[in-house]
């Protein structure tokens, strides 16, 4: 690497999924990618708490715009859980938080069997407020960009229940149909053929 660039997106009770939170998150990062040669391959979403929260949550809606993740402590939607497939994530929990082993079984079910590169880290001994030293840890920064992301993988699910959350990679919905609550996209490509299987779209 030639070298990092590091953003703190300061926002306090606005970055969990509220339109204000994502524009800021939208707008440092496009003002970023203007002013300086970013591969868009190589950028990465950490957070701890709320801002975990708000890491997942973007993440979660705009699969294959962080190469991985690395949140401590913050809240998941199981419903989009299958969105990060692609996205390498390290999850950390404490282990005296409401994340508890029934939770972590809930999040392996809702990855499903093919949960690639993401874990969940429990922190013993520690308590939610300790767990912004974790985002510190050498090791794990390293394993969170060791891989980049793929802008064309061959496999990949999207769910979305909001109409301005649209894109996937390559692919990008026209809305959700009249009358859905949510659309789903799910693609496969195996050798010269792709198959893209809609509904709600």
């Amino acid at each position: 690497f030639d070298g990092f660039l590091c953003a703190d997106v300061t926002c306090r009770g606005i970055t969990l999924g509220s339109y204000i939170g994502e524009a800021s998150v939208n707008e440092i990062l496009a003002e970023i990618c203007n002013r300086y040669s970013v591969d868009p391959t190589r950028i990465y979403g950490v957070g701890h708490s709320s801002g975990a929260a708000a890491c997942i949550v973007t993440a979660q809606t705009r699969p294959g715009l962080f190469a991985g993740i690395y949140p401590s402590g913050g809240y998941f939607d199981t419903r989009l859980v299958r969105n990060l497939t692609n996205t390498r994530s390290l999850f950390v929990y404490a282990d005296s938080e409401i994340f508890s082993d029934k939770d972590k079984k809930r999040f392996y079910r809702a990855l499903g069997r093919k949960r690639g590169n993401r874990e969940v880290i429990t922190a013993r001994g520690l308590i939610h407020s300790q767990l912004s030293a974790m985002q510190l840890n050498f090791c794990n920064l390293r394993r969170l960009i060791e891989d980049a992301g793929d802008p064309y993988p061959k496999e990949f699910f999207f769910r979305t229940e909001h109409n301005r959350h649209l894109t996937a990679y390559w692919i990008k919905l026209e809305g959700i149909s009249t009358g859905a609550t949510s659309a789903e996209v799910r693609v496969a490509a195996r050798k010269n053929r792709i198959r893209i299987t809609l509904s709600g779209a």
